[in-house]
Parts: structure tokens; sequence; C-alpha cells
């Protein structure tokens, strides 16, 4: 299994250019420095002496305790290969100091690698740990120099199979102690041949890949080992989110377009929808703030082999709409998948036209119940035959697993040489007997397509973030939305002055969810409302007929939304500020 990377870096590969790694300067510039294949490889071979050094061995675990996207995270994840080590993520947007020292135990790590942004105080506290070791990292120079001998020794040749884990990452724990995701070489490798299938990659295609989303996830841990393990791919890193990463994103794609004649290139840029949002602010704001002209942006993003590869949260009409705006009708390629299940699971077809494309996400977007009832869902695209299953399924209690009709909210699971083998922390087996995994937690629906050919995916929600009434099943993203239409009609306020967050809490019934509401009011004007709607909202909304049957509210709280650090709506939290609410 280890195959595919030493070809990758293999003699013959040695003089290719390989990654980029952006840093932020001081006055937020981005300072490039570049590496060939031969120089990671080289890096990599004093990395393994190092973690050899240790006495790390195959199978071992090493944390990787990082403060932003680390060109010697990448160098450690090669090395990896070579010692049979595990690399395990710490969220440095989020982790606390006790959460580090929880998946370091949990794993059982003998090593933390800990780069320059580590407070001392946390080294220290890491140092006092037993059986663990600390690693500071210095960059490239210190890398260098910490070679003590003939570092080739200690490289032995193919160490890994396709049953040894390739990373362990963390979810986000939203509820409870985060779990880790034990992801193997043999799922990285469907994973790869996945990601070439869905975004039209050949063996031949010069393949670009620009990185900004965070390394801890596993957007782009998998999306960084593809282009590990890929001959022919350039690899750039940008530090953590900043203006500039446009302007790399822009030179990537012009210089990718000059380099390759014909159109057997492509550039991959995986990014979220809050990137957009940026971009517009750019666009919609002072020229000057642009890190480059938006003539520019427009002649090299708007290319079809440029991909927008958007996940983690749903792709609305703004989004799409922003894109087709600033981009000459530009739209997002969309993906879907999971923690467990390396990332990709399902995504919007590049066969379709881009006709065909905006009508899928329109289909969505304006669904319906048969009773006329608004029924919105997100297209998240169509599995990726051979390598991932797909369905949409009633209960998933049910033995076997019985298939939702069209249009009918049901619950997402997924099979595939793609998902984890298990938890290293837990012994969650979240799998039915003919391997369906059933805990990615998100809610929605299938129409047929347009041609008949296919069934086509839309996400609606996180399964907690349902309410269900009568036996059936309304996404709170819907009831939100409803809402929040609802309150800016009836009370005069801008859309701008008010947030909704709803929640099914079972306070009546042991069956029936009361259709729980936070209303946050953002502005002096939404504020001075607070008490007419507080003695009013529910009878109103109760009467309204713009307020579907599923979204009538039975409970208000006006306070403030609870979010993570992804910026979602953190359902435990705000169950707990309607428990305390209720006394309960």
């Amino acid at each position: 299994m280890a195959a595919e990377y030493l070809e990758a870096f293999s003699e013959a590969h040695h003089d290719t250019p390989f990654l980029s790694y952006w840093r932020i300067q001081e006055d937020k510039s981005l300072l490039c420095t570049s590496y060939t294949r031969g120089a990671i490889w080289r890096l990599a071979q004093q990395a393994a002496h190092t973690l050899r050094s240790y006495g790390i061995a195959h199978g071992d675990r090493v944390t990787h305790f990082m403060t932003a996207n680390r060109m010697e995270d990448v160098v450690f994840r090669v090395a990896a290969v070579l010692t049979g080590m595990v690399p395990v993520t710490v969220n440095w947007q989020a982790d606390s100091l006790d959460r580090v020292k929880y998946k370091i135990s949990s794993t059982g790590s003998k090593v933390v690698l800990v780069d320059e942004g580590v407070a001392e105080a946390d080294v220290a506290a890491l140092q006092q740990m037993d059986g663990v070791k600390v690693h500071r990292l210095s960059g490239l120079n210190g890398l260098e120099k910490d070679q003590n001998g003939d570092v080739t020794n200690g490289v032995n040749g193919p160490t890994v199979t396709g049953a040894d884990d390739r990373m362990i990452i963390f979810t986000s724990g939203t509820t409870g102690n985060p779990k880790g995701a034990r992801l193997t070489y043999h799922n990285y490798e469907v994973n790869r041949k996945t990601f070439e299938s869905f975004l039209e990659v050949s063996p031949s295609t010069l393949l670009t890949v620009v990185l900004v989303n965070p390394f801890h996830h596993t957007n782009s841990t998998a999306v960084g080992d593809w282009a590990i393990r890929r001959p022919n791919t350039l690899l750039h890193v940008v530090e953590r989110y900043t203006t500039p990463y446009w302007k790399v994103l822009s030179d990537a794609a012009e210089s990718a377009r000059l380099k390759e004649t014909g159109n057997d290139w492509k550039v991959v840029a995986p990014m979220v929808s809050r990137h957009i949002d940026f971009l517009d602010g750019m666009f919609e704001g002072d020229a000057q703030a642009l890190p480059v002209s938006q003539e520019k942006l427009r002649e090299t993003l708007s290319h079809r082999q440029v991909i927008f590869l958007l996940g983690s949260a749903p792709v609305g009409p703004t989004t799409v709409g922003r894109l087709q705006r600033h981009l000459q009708g530009k739209l997002p390629t969309v993906r879907f998948g999971s923690t467990e299940t390396c990332l990709q699971v399902m995504g919007t077809p590049l066969s379709l036209t881009p006709e065909g494309l905006v009508a899928a996400f329109r289909r969505g977007w304006e669904h319906t119940t048969p009773s006329g009832e608004p029924h919105k869902g997100y297209y998240i695209g169509r599995p990726h035959h051979p390598f991932t299953e797909v369905m949409v399924v009633k209960s998933l209690k049910d033995d076997p697993l019985v298939e939702s009709a069209e249009g009918e909210t049901g619950w997402l699971v997924c099979r595939g040489g793609n998902i984890m083998t298990g938890y290293a922390n837990s012994p969650t087996h979240p799998f039915t007997a003919d391997n369906w995994y059933t805990n990615l937690g998100d809610v929605g629906f299938w129409l047929m397509s347009a041609d008949g050919g296919a069934k086509d995916i839309y996400w609606q929600s996180r399964d907690a973030a349902l309410v269900i009434k009568g036996g059936a099943n309304y996404a709170c993203e819907q009831i939100n939305e409803e809402i929040k239409a609802f309150v800016v009609k009836e009370y005069g306020l801008p859309e701008k002055a008010v947030a909704v967050a709803s929640i099914g809490m079972k306070v009546q019934s042991e069956h029936e969810d009361d259709c729980c509401v936070c209303l946050e009011l953002t502005t002096d004007e939404a504020k001075a409302r607070q008490q007419d709607i507080q003695a009013t909202f529910i009878q109103r909304a109760k009467a309204c007929k713009m307020i579907s049957k599923g979204s009538k509210p039975d409970r208000l709280l006006i306070d403030h939304i609870p979010r993570n650090f992804k910026g979602a709506i953190s359902l435990p939290d705000l169950q707990d500020k309607f428990k305390a609410a209720l006394g309960s």
C-alpha cells in the first residue's frame, strides 16, 4: 500500500515541483517557499529518523499539535508512510488544552509534535504527561539540522498495508468527548479513486490543489493525501485564510492553464460557503481591497477546469447567485461526506450542463410536499459508483433498512471502501450487518433526476435538527427560514435584525416534539420590539398561513443563539438553554 506514495516520490519525480507553502507575514502579505518532490522526500526521511529516535515504531500514534497549516505537517504525514506511525489531529481552532490532552491520552500517542505557535505553558503541561514525549518543530531549518547521522538508514522501504491506520481524525464532538475515526490506507486509496472519478481526473491530468481549510479537518487531510500520493500534482498550502488567498488561487489557475495547452488540467480548491461570502464582500465593497483585480479574478477563476469544491454547509441560492454574478456564471461543485468517510460520499456531477445543475439546485430549493407545503432541500449530488453507495431510509432502527419514498424526509446512510474501520477511543460500531454506515447524522430526501437516470440526493439538516410531529419529520433549517420570514413581515423588521434557531424537544409528550424557537434580536430597532414579540409571537405565528403546519412554534425564547466554531448552531447548547428556561 506504500507503493503509490513511494512511486510519487521516486527518483523520476525528484525534480518535479510539488509543494508551495504560503506563510502569512506581519504585514498580512504571503511569503511563498516552494519544494520539489525530492526536497520533501529528503525532509520526510529526516522526519522519519526523528520519530525513530523517540522509539516510534509501526502502528504507534503521534499527535500533530499545530496552530495553523504548516509545511512540517505535510512532511510528517509523508514520514508516516516510511515509519508506519499514525498521525492524530488536534483542532487548533477549537480544542482547549484539556481537549488536546484527552486526544493524546485516549489514542495512546507516544509523541506530540508542537509547532512554534503553541504556548509555552501548554508545552510545559504536555511535558508532564506520563509516557509522552514532546518534539518542538522549528520550521524547515530546524528539521534540516535534526539529522544525527545517516538519515537514509531509517528508511526501510514499504512498511504499511491497506489495513493499517493512515490517520486518526477526531469528530467535532458537540456532545461529550469527540471520537477519533480510524481511517486506513485502503480508505484513502478508495478516496483517491473516488476523487478522480468524481472530478474527472485522469493519470495524464495536470492537477493543482489549493488548500486553505485547516489540515486538522478531514477535508484538507483527504485532498492533501490525494496530492501527496499522486504524481503530476502541485500542492499549494496556505497557512490560514487571508484575503491574498484569492491571488494565490488566481495565479495557480493561470499557471496551470498556461502550462497545459490542451484542456487536460484541473485546479481543485476545497472551500466552504463562507469563503464565497468573503469573495462577495470584496467584489461588492472597495475594489482596492482585492489582492488582484476583479477582471483578473473573472478571467482566471471562471474557467470550468477551476473547481470550487464546496462542502461542510448547505449551498443555497445566495452562494450560487454570488458565484454566477461575480465569476461569469460559474457554479460550485458540491461535495458531501463526513470525517468517518475520509470526506467524499457524493457530489454534484461534472457531467451536468450548467443549466442542468442550476435546475437540480432549484428543484431542491422549491420542493414542496404533496399538500403544497414547503419542503426545501439542498442538492448534494449523487454517490460515486462503484466506490460509494448512498440511501435515504425511513428509520435507522429498521433491520434491514427501508428506503424512503421519493421526496420523503429520511436519514442518509452510506457504504463503501472509504469508510472508517471504527473509532480509536470508542466501542461504538455504527454499521448494519450489511455494512451500511448509519452515523452520518444527516437527513434529506431523494428525487429522480430530470432525465430519470439517477436519484439526486437533497440535504435538509442534521438529524438532531428535526422536529417530529404527527409521525412526520420536519427539518429545522426549513422551520428557521419560515419563522424568520414571518418575523420580518409581521413585525416590520429588516432581515439582518433577527436570527432564528429551532429545535424539537419532547416537553408535553413522549413521542411528539414541541417546536422550540429561539429568536436573537441583533439591532436596537429589533430589541425595542422585544416585549411586543414576546407577548404576541406564538399566537400570531400559529394563526399565520405563511408558516407551514410543521413549522408552527410551541415555545419561544428570545436570547443569544449559541454557535460552534464553524458558525453553525450548537444544538446541544440550544437545548440546554431551553431546558433552563423550562426549568427542567
